[in-house]
């Protein structure tokens, strides 16, 4: 049985009667991670963000969005606004974004987890300690301290995913998280995720047009181009014995890509 399953979700841009999301259709299994992929303006995160009601208000949202038995986007926004928070937690691909620039990390994570956990102040500071350290972040009493522009775009990511885990969500969604970090801070953050799941057995819905890192962390890959589905599988199956000619043409790249990176390594010397 599914955790999570989208069924016919359709997107229009009143303001231009556009279809931004046609007709798509998944399911989520329980302790598994979904990858979508796919092209910028493919429609990865406004399908994301059209599941959990964040869209802008000239946007259509259509269809079911079936969790733990209930269609989410029938009930009413403060009810979804405690999904969202509790069940269903979203990590944004710009970090910097998900905290306001006047308050400290440490003031905001305490809000959050307050309001969600329904714990006193004292108890989500030292909940926010506890899952800093998790994610092996020095000195988090630091880090509290310290107000968003004052960290790199990698510690707003893990202090993002601090927040998530606090939370004990059902399903992660993480959108591209690992596109503006750098290639160390990327390693860590695939990591970390692989971690997550192994530990917690949570889900996750990973977005990202990287295939490489949808490869170390997914089971289940959907390809989407336009706005549509267009193909969907395991991950041997969208590897090895790609149907569609778009998703044999994101393959075909990536192992391109790898193999004049490896060439290119291998011919590098310490003293060029």
């Amino acid at each position: 049985m599914s955790l999570l399953e989208v069924k016919n979700l359709f997107i229009t841009d009143t303001r231009t009667n556009k279809i931004i999301v046609k007709n798509l259709s998944f399911k989520l299994k329980h302790d598994s991670c979904l990858g979508i992929v796919g092209e910028s303006g493919s429609g990865k995160t406004m399908s994301v963000k059209g599941m959990l009601g964040i869209t802008d208000p000239w946007f259509l949202v259509s269809g079911k969005v079936i969790f733990n038995g209930i269609n989410i986007l029938e009930i009413k926004k403060e009810a979804i606004r405690k999904v969202r928070g509790r069940y269903i937690s979203l990590i944004l691909q710009d970090a910097s974004s998900a905290f306001d620039p006047l308050y400290t990390l440490g003031a905001q994570m305490k809000e959050t987890l307050c309001e969600n956990l329904e714990i006193s102040k004292k108890e989500a500071t030292l909940l926010s300690l506890e899952k800093l350290k998790k994610l092996n972040i020095k000195e988090p009493k630091q880090v509290l301290k310290k107000y968003p522009h004052q960290l790199s775009g990698g510690m707003l990511q893990r202090c993002m995913v601090a927040i998530t885990v606090a939370l004990k969500p059902d399903v992660i969604i993480a959108d591209e998280p690992t596109t503006a970090l750098d290639a160390i801070s990327q390693s860590r953050m695939v990591s970390t995720f692989q971690s997550l799941r192994e530990q917690l057995n949570l889900s996750i819905i990973f977005i990202s047009h990287d295939l490489g890192v949808i490869q170390q962390l997914a089971q289940d890959i959907l390809v989407m181009r336009e706005g549509e589905k267009i193909e969907e599988g395991n991950i041997d199956k969208i590897f090895y014995y790609p149907e569609e000619n778009y998703t044999k043409q994101l393959v075909l790249a990536r192992r391109q890509l790898s193999c004049s990176f490896k060439k290119a390594v291998r011919g590098a010397s310490f003293y060029d």
